[in-house]
């Protein structure tokens, strides 16, 4: 198309041509033609006729010339458009060929497996779910180190506070104590109740309490603080002496017996044999049996006892022996004395035998 079109542009300015020098061959032919009727005349017309003739086949070389140059400029103009048009087919096809891949590849993988593509796509799924299973269980774990360390900061807490609770009661203890020494139980209970506040199962300021309440407010009151502390401790061979003690001071004999018969062993492992000997003195002198007592004396574990010491270590006897001053004068209650000053140590088992062999010969 593009060379037929070439050939009519070269055709056209062909007869352009020829029809530019037919017209000026007519025209001068023409003038020729007027020139020779004019004969003579027109002699110097001629000459200048021939020079137009001159002039205008200058102009007609000069329009050829002017042709040729278009025709150049045509051939440059055609020439850079195929280049143009050479180097926009070349990059069309490059790009569709481009394309062609792009298709042929996407093509090829839809062709492959779209199936593929899923089973790709729910592999990666069960790889996210393990992963996110495995996150889990981290965070599972993290929580459970979280939870744990928390429970211990708790208990870290608690024991803290468990230890300035149990430096406040020994401090309490330690004035309590102090008080008691100098008989000063009014304030004694006061940091008695204080302490108890803080721990109401505490041994040392039960006992405390117990002994603050025999002094303010009688023996009953501390026998039912001892009872207490039975109850928490029912080896609290303390507690079991003194509310004893405090049964027979009573002269509540049945309590006392009962006592004694239950913890009797507990007395023999945690004390002595002469604290149930000595219980079971009182126990003879409160039913008034004389001969009782003097076989009590008898018995092996007192003959067997010779020199002056304290036969019950730690023991006070002022309580009982000023509840019994205020009974009547009789050989019973002298024997019952001598007995008690046989314990404290302050006669040997000779001098006891003698004050029970006078008291026979008194009966």
């Amino acid at each position: 198309m593009r060379i037929e079109r070439e050939n009519n542009y070269k055709s056209a300015m062909r007869k352009l041509s020829l029809i530019l020098l037919f017209a000026i061959l007519i025209g001068s032919i023409f003038n020729v033609c007027s020139a020779l009727d004019d004969n003579k005349d027109k002699a110097e017309k001629m000459t200048q006729i021939i020079n137009k003739l001159q002039y205008d086949q200058k102009l007609t070389k000069e329009a050829l010339q002017e042709v040729r140059r278009g025709q150049l400029n045509y051939r440059i103009a055609k020439d850079l458009l195929k280049d143009t048009y050479s180097s926009n087919t070349q990059t069309i096809n490059i790009v569709i060929m481009i394309v062609l891949a792009v298709f042929t590849i996407i093509g090829f993988l839809g062709v492959k497996s779209v199936g593929s593509i899923k089973s790709n796509f729910q592999g990666e799924l069960n790889e996210l779910e393990k992963l996110r299973e495995k996150y889990e269980q981290k965070f599972t774990k993290l929580d459970k180190l979280h939870n744990e360390t928390e429970d211990k900061l708790k208990e870290i807490q608690n024991t803290n506070e468990k230890q300035d609770q149990r430096l406040q009661i020994l401090e309490i203890q330690e004035k309590v104590g102090t008080l008691i020494q100098n008989k000063d139980y009014s304030r004694a209970m006061e940091y008695v109740e204080i302490g108890l506040s803080l721990d109401s199962k505490d041994n040392i300021l039960l006992h405390g309490k117990a002994e603050c309440s025999r002094s303010l407010f009688g023996i009953p009151v501390a026998i039912q603080c001892y009872e207490e502390l039975i109850k928490i401790d029912p080896n609290d061979y303390i507690a079991i002496n003194n509310i004893t003690e405090f049964y027979l001071i009573e002269r509540n004999v049945p309590k006392a017996k009962e006592v004694i018969e239950k913890y009797k062993q507990l007395m023999v492992k945690r004390e002595s044999a002469f604290l149930v000997w000595y219980f079971d003195l009182v126990v003879l002198y409160l039913k008034d049996d004389l001969n009782s007592l003097k076989l009590h004396i008898d018995e092996e574990i007192i003959q067997l006892t010779e020199e002056k010491t304290n036969r019950i270590v730690g023991w006070r006897f002022n309580e009982i022996i000023k509840e019994f001053e205020k009974d009547n004068e009789s050989a019973l209650k002298s024997l019952f004395f001598t007995c008690i000053d046989f314990l404290e140590g302050k006669i040997d088992i000779t001098a006891l035998n003698e004050k029970k062999v006078q008291n026979a010969d008194t009966a």
